[in-house]
């Protein structure tokens, strides 16, 4: 496969991925209700997940990265075309963790994950600030590559603190009440 039909290929997926899912959201939520600045992952933009997505949006920066990359160019040009490959292989990643995250809300992995999912994500939550934030994670470790690690060590200790909670938004609730 060429360079410009596999790019093609991994936009075409981003694009067909984020529509569905959002369409999918569409048929079990209001999309009509105004989100909260921060709070609850139900009805607010941001919630204290936000660093979880920025540091996973860092570790798969730099997985991508170096999956995608041949360390033999150091063309400007084929940096920034890996760069590009690499950032929308994040939003991928990103757009399919967000359709199982949707799945485990809906209790498709069971009811006690549905319980310590503690509802549906409010849509402005999933479609703009859980990408926006990994992205800005992807950007954070292209800036300065050596982030990847802290970032893989802190990721794997916050899942670990999370999935022993309650429910996801104890911590938050702890921290903020």
């Amino acid at each position: 496969m060429t360079r410009g039909r596999r790019r093609t290929a991994i936009y075409t997926l981003l694009v067909l991925s984020f529509i569905s899912l959002a369409w999918i959201q569409s048929l079990y939520t209001d999309g009509s209700v105004i989100p909260n600045l921060f709070g609850d992952r139900t009805d607010s933009l941001l919630d204290i997940w936000v660093l979880c997505h920025t540091m996973f949006g860092a570790v798969q920066y730099g997985i991508w990265s170096r999956l995608v990359s041949n360390r033999e160019h150091t063309n400007h040009g084929y940096t920034i075309r890996v760069f590009h490959d690499t950032i929308c292989l994040s939003l991928i990643s990103m757009c399919i963790w967000e359709g199982l995250e949707f799945s485990m809300e809906l209790g498709l992995f069971g009811a006690r994950v549905a319980y310590w999912k503690s509802g549906i994500e409010h849509w402005s939550n999933r479609f703009l600030a859980d990408p926006f934030f990994g992205v800005l994670g992807c950007l954070i470790c292209y800036r300065w590559p050596r982030v990847f690690w802290s970032a893989l060590v802190m990721s794997i200790i916050w899942e670990i603190v999370q999935v022993l909670s309650p429910t996801s938004m104890s911590i938050q609730v702890w921290l903020f009440s």
